[in-house]
Formats: C-alpha cells, sequence, structure tokens
C-alpha cells in the first residue's frame, strides 16, 4: 500500500515540480551559452531561480499535504482502511524523493557559477578543506538534511494540528503558531548544553556570540533531531487517524 500511494503521491506533485525544474534548465543553458561573459547578470539570475526553485518545490509539497488529506481528497482517502503512518510515511518519502531532485538541480548550478566565475584559488581551498575534514563535513550535511526533514514534518504536524475543530476560524493562525512553538522547544533541549556557542571578536573588537559547530556539538543536534522526528511522526500519525476534521 505504502507504494501505491508513494506513486500517486509523486505523480500528483509532478507536474509542477517537474515543470520549473525544466524552465529553470532552460534559462540556465541559455544564459551560459550566449551570455556567459555578464557575470552578474547570470549569477543574481540563477541565485534567484534556485531561490524561486526552492519555494515553489515545497510550497508544492506542503500544498500536496494540505489538499489531499484535508481538502476534497480527503474524504476518499480516509475511507480507505489505511493507517496514518503510512499516509505520513508515503507523504515524508515524496518530500525526500523531491529534495533530492532540488539537490540535483542546485549543486551542479553553484559548482557550474564557481568554476565560471570564482577565482581558481577559492575553489581550490575548498577542496583541500574538504579532504582534511571529510568526517566534519559529511556529519554536518547529516545534520543539515536531518535538521530539514525535522523542518518538514514540523509544518505537516502544524498543518494537522491547525484542522483540529476546536480552532475553528483560526486554524491558520493556529498551525502559524504551532510551527514557532515547536521549533522554539526543540532548539531548547541543545542549549542545554555546554559550549554550544564561543565568544568570538570581530575585527572591529566587538565580542559576538557565535554557535560552535564542532562534531560533538552537531551529533547532540543530530540526537534532538531524529528524537523530535520520532515524537512527531508518531503524533502526527494519530492525528491523522483519529483527530482528522474535514472541511
Amino acid at each position: 500500500m505504502l507504494l501505491k500511494l508513494l506513486k500517486y503521491e509523486l505523480k500528483s506533485s509532478f507536474g509542477r515540480i517537474v515543470i520549473s525544474f525544466l524552465v529553470y534548465a532552460l534559462i540556465t543553458s541559455i544564459l551560459m551559452i550566449f551570455f556567459r561573459d555578464y557575470e552578474t547578470i547570470n549569477t543574481a539570475a540563477l541565485t534567484f531561480g534556485m531561490v524561486a526553485l526552492t519555494v515553489i518545490t515545497f510550497l508544492t509539497i506542503f500544498r500536496r499535504y494540505n489538499s489531499n488529506l484535508y481538502g476534497g481528497e480527503g474524504y476518499l482517502m480516509f475511507t480507505l482502511p489505511i493507517d496514518g503512518k503510512v499516509i505520513l510515511a508515503s507523504k515524508l518519502i515524496s518530500a525526500f524523493i523531491w529534495t533530492v531532485a532540488l539537490a540535483l538541480i542546485i549543486v551542479p548550478s553553484v559548482i557550474m557559477l564557481s568554476l565560471n566565475y570564482v577565482d581558481p584559488n577559492y575553489i581550490k581551498d575548498a577542496y583541500n578543506y574538504f579532504e582534511m575534514n571529510k568526517v566534519y563535513v559529511i556529519v554536518f550535511g547529516i545534520e543539515y538534511l536531518l535538521n530539514m526533514f525535522r523542518s518538514v514534518l514540523v509544518i505537516y504536524f502544524s498543518i494537522s494540528i491547525s484542522k483540529l475543530p476546536i480552532w475553528k476560524k483560526f486554524s491558520v493562525l493556529a498551525g502559524f503558531g504551532i510551527y514557532f512553538v515547536v521549533e522554539i522547544l526543540s532548539s531548547i533541549p541543545t542549549l542545554l548544553f555546554k559550549n554550544v556557542a564561543v565568544v568570538a571578536k570581530t575585527t572591529a573588537g566587538f565580542n559576538v556570540l557565535v554557535k560552535d559547530y564542532s562534531i560533538r556539538n552537531i551529533l547532540i543536534g543530530c540526537s534532538f533531531d531524529l528524537l523530535i522526528f520520532i515524537i512527531l511522526f508518531f503524533v502526527t500519525s494519530y492525528l491523522l487517524n483519529n483527530k482528522t476534521s474535514l472541511k
């Protein structure tokens, strides 16, 4: 059943996301083939395009969750004998697939801009840094991905909470409020550990507090992100099974 739901989920969100990817690829190809010498214009255009792709992709993911479960399709979805965990898993796997596809568009774009417009010495320094800090970079990347998908699940959870009958006409406000509350609460456990942030001095002589991205603190962040993800997964699944209110 999970594979059937996933196939349906990908098919439903395929059009808008893929079309936006193709438009971006076409514009990028035209700029880099015929207007390569215009560094400022190309950099600004591609940066704006990457931001727009990210916004379109995630808006599609979240709108799909809302319309499929709490719109007209929800009446059909919740008449099927499907557990909320399976429904939620299909949404999360679909979001993961589209996020990977987005990365496969954005990462080559950043590399292309770097190779064309960035001083080769900076590229060499970045490569040398990666070679000397492979473990750190990999751990940081894992923490970033986990944090991102935790945020996706927080938004799913916020949407589900906002659909509870108690909120009535204030569902949108409730959804935003729940999202920010969960995000704030999620950061508290990490701050309880010492040396999460260190004092650094700026070139102007001011002391500022800077987050310490040591491997230890990144692993602490990963642990809490994973714990929150697991809790929210089961709570959101419970809401889908027992507290769904369709309008």
